[in-house]
């Protein structure tokens, strides 16, 4: 999906075309050491328009399917990222779907 339209179609998602989550929960969540806490404040507002995105659902269904606890939406749509408990859960889940790369951070 070209970008512009990607922007077109996430100006009409969005409540009065604001941003919907702010980079301090996200700073926020990443300063966390509960998973819960660090997964529960990574958004991509363009998931709200995951389903005009080719791929989008298909890709978030496999990886959930695999043992990914949650997934997140990269840029405007080209990548769709899983992430795992650890980097041996990462591994496992690339292992499942093969064709991926597993990284921790």
């Amino acid at each position: 999906m070209p970008t512009g339209e990607a922007y077109q179609l996430l100006d009409k998602a969005r409540p009065s075309g604001e941003e919907l989550y702010l980079l301090e929960g996200v700073l926020g969540g990443l300063r966390s050491s509960k998973i819960g806490e660090r997964i529960e404040n990574f958004h991509n507002d363009f998931e709200l328009i995951g389903e005009h995105i080719p791929g989008y659902l298909g890709s978030v269904k496999k990886l959930t399917n695999a043992g990914c606890i949650t997934t997140l939406l990269c840029g405007s749509g080209s990548t769709v990222a899983g992430l795992a408990r650890d980097g041996v859960a990462a591994r496992q889940i690339s292992e499942r779907i093969g064709g991926i790369a597993a990284y921790t951070l």
